[in-house]
């Protein structure tokens, strides 16, 4: 018996495999089993082992796949830091020129142009940009700040990754090691701010931060 609806199309768990399919059931006492798990059902020493068979394959299929996915998102990960380090250079350029201009261009300036100029938008613009950028290259440093405690090298045995592969299969250690000095001083960075009870950036489940309570324990705005 199972609780899914009926003569719809539903995503259902596969009691078998645990793979998710999308199934049709007509019958609260159809077998919740996925098409790839059907030809080995049965208690046979033949099915059994055919069971056996099939199951290494798939999670094999669905480990290669969720690696695919990983390395994709650190990837992106990567060229976003890349691109907000960029911007955040070129709106900090452009928001110290302006703010020299109207330094060495107003001083002769009567009170109420300095205050105009003072308050224009386009400097503001820039610094509001700037702050943006920052804020996110520090959501993409903690989603990389995630992936490094899953994968980087063993302590025990250097030439390993933490998930368990050689340290030269592990494309997740490669691709953070690109990054490993940034992220690194980004960590420094955020814990020292933490350490004067300023905002940081760092994520709740950072060791630093669990041990922190009441305000010194603030987070920057997301």
């Amino acid at each position: 018996m199972h609780e899914y609806p009926l003569f719809g199309v539903v995503r259902a768990e596969c009691t078998c495999c645990h793979v998710v399919y999308e199934t049709k059931f007509t019958s609260t006492s159809d077998q919740v089993v996925c098409k790839g798990c059907l030809r080995h059902q049965g208690d046979t020493v033949t099915r059994l082992s055919q069971r056996d068979h099939d199951h290494i394959g798939l999670w094999r299929s669905e480990l290669g796949l969720e690696r695919e996915a990983s390395q994709r998102r650190l990837g992106q990960q990567q060229a976003l830091i890349a691109g907000y380090r960029a911007e955040i250079e070129l709106l900090q350029e452009a928001a110290e020129e302006m703010s020299a201009t109207l330094r060495a261009g107003l001083q002769g300036a009567p009170d109420e142009q300095v205050l105009q100029w003072f308050a224009n938008q386009e400097v503001q613009e820039a610094y509001t940009q700037r702050d943006a950028a920052y804020r996110s290259r520090d959501r993409a440093y903690r989603a990389l700040w995630a992936a490094d405690r899953i994968h980087h090298h063993d302590r025990s045995h250097d030439d390993r990754c933490s998930c368990g592969r050689p340290a030269t299969d592990c494309r997740e250690l490669r691709a953070i090691e690109d990054i490993g000095e940034s992220l690194d001083l980004w960590e420094r960075a955020q814990i020292e701010r933490l350490e004067r009870g300023q905002e940081h950036c760092l994520p709740y489940d950072h060791p630093q931060v669990a041990g922190v309570r009441g305000p010194s324990r603030r987070r920057a705005p997301a």
